[in-house]
C-alpha cells in the first residue's frame, strides 16, 4: 500500500521488519476519534471556504469594503499584498545563498494508513 510518498508495509508481520511497531490495541479509541475528528475537519475546511467564497463575493460585487446588517459593521474585505521569499529560485540562482541561510527543524508527523 503507498501513502504519498510513504511505502507502508501490507501488514503488522512486514512493518516489524523495517521498524519498530506498537499494538495501539489500548487507544483505539483515539485512533479512530483522530481518524473521525480528520474527516470532520475537512468537511469544516471546505464549508468555511465556500461560506467565505459567499462573503467575499456578495461584498466585493457591490464594490464595497465593509458589510454590516442594522448598521454594526461585521465583515471586512479588502485586499492584503505579502512579499515573500521565492526559495525555489533562489536555490535554483543562488545555491550556495540559500544553503547558508536554510534552518533545519524535527517534528512528529502522524500519518494514518488506511485499512
Amino acid at each position: 500500500m503507498t501513502l504519498g510518498k510513504l511505502d507502508a508495509p501490507e501488514n503488522v508481520e512486514n512493518a516489524e521488519e523495517t521498524a519498530a511497531t506498537v499494538d495501539v490495541y489500548p487507544i483505539a479509541d483515539r485512533v479512530a476519534r483522530y481518524r473521525k475528528l480528520k474527516e470532520m475537519e475537512r468537511d469544516i475546511a471546505e464549508r468555511l471556504k465556500e461560506t467565505r467564497d459567499e462573503i467575499v463575493g456578495y461584498v466585493a460585487e457591490r464594490n464595497a469594503e465593509f458589510g454590516a446588517v442594522d448598521g454594526q459593521l461585521l465583515v471586512r474585505v479588502r485586499t492584503v499584498t505579502t512579499r515573500r521569499i521565492d526559495t525555489t529560485a533562489l536555490k535554483a540562482k543562488e545555491p550556495e545563498l540559500a544553503e547558508r541561510f536554510t534552518k533545519t527543524t524535527e517534528s512528529v508527523r502522524l500519518e494514518m494508513i488506511e485499512p
